[in-house]
């Protein structure tokens, strides 16, 4: 959590400091000075598709991230290059646990014994992002509001991976954790799409890598879709 407040805070003095050079450039656009999208917050539902049949996921599984995006406009047309930097979070909500075998070291899924005792069971993963976006935006309309589209691509490293199981066990609620999950992939990568007006938009993103290394898990491929919070 700390970690999440310290890069925020940064991302907002990167922002405001980015902002005060442009707007001090008297060759910037005047129909772009408000309206580059710096600051990025995105939150969604973080899906996974599979064809485990011992494996469900929850729909309240979800995602958030934020991003710090440099926007670079190509003269003064309506287009721009954006690369960046940030941090994605997910939690995937599920009713099955993560055993590995002892001879062949392969990841697979179990389903936990008395779901009824289950009160909360979920993987959480954190990356560090590099999105970089390809952005068309319409002229700004008397409310300083633009139709937006930004295709890319992501790119990202494993920071930390967790499960969490909390149970009813003897009338006690117990947690029980496992960090840096093993066989799990230290990367991840895949394409972006955004839409929307204004600071209000919609996201999406597949991965391209699964979710186990090749060869040691069931196949699983996270995506994830949303709305995204655009500003300054």
């Amino acid at each position: 959590m700390k970690s999440i407040i310290g890069i925020t805070a940064a991302l907002f003095f990167l922002s405001s400091y980015s902002s005060a050079q442009i707007d001090a450039n008297t060759n910037d656009s005047k129909d772009w000075k408000n309206n580059r999208d710096r600051i990025i917050f995105q939150f969604g539902y973080a899906g996974w598709l599979h064809s485990d049949s011992v494996l469900k996921t929850e729909w309240f599984s979800r995602s958030a991230s934020i991003y710090f995006n440099y926007d670079v406009q190509f003269g003064k047309s309506n287009f721009s290059f954006a690369p960046g930097i940030g941090l994605t979070s997910d939690n995937v909500y599920l009713n099955s646990g993560i055993s590995i075998d002892d001879s062949t070291n392969v990841s697979s899924f179990f389903l936990l014994p008395n779901q009824d005792a289950v009160k909360s069971n979920k993987i959480s993963i954190t990356y560090i992002d590099v999105p970089l976006e390809l952005r068309f935006r319409t002229k700004p309309d008397k409310h300083d509001n633009s139709w937006k589209i930004a295709a890319g691509l992501k790119i990202g490293l494993t920071a930390k991976t967790l499960s969490k199981l909390k149970i009813s066990e003897e009338g006690e609620n117990r947690i029980y954790k496992t960090t840096n999950l093993q066989n799990t992939m230290g990367y991840h990568y895949g394409p972006t799409f955004r839409f929307g007006y204004g600071w209000f938009n919609l996201f999406a993103f597949y991965s391209l890598t699964p979710f186990f290394e090749e060869n040691k898990g069931p196949e699983v491929v996270p995506f994830t879709i949303g709305i995204s919070i655009n500003g300054l």
